[in-house]
């Protein structure tokens, strides 16, 4: 988001930045999991 913000309007937020700003309008900062939730082990397993 930070990356998106700077280059449309210029200016450079802090990741903690980003989240207060995201905070105010009801979003929230999220980081995506290190593995898929739908992921089937049995298959990754194998």
């Amino acid at each position: 988001m930070g990356e998106l913000i700077a280059k449309l309007y210029r200016v450079r937020l802090t990741e903690p930045g980003v989240g207060k700003y995201l905070k105010r309008w009801g979003l929230s900062f999220q980081r995506p999991d290190k593995r898929a939730v739908e992921r089937n082990s049995e298959a990754v397993r194998r």
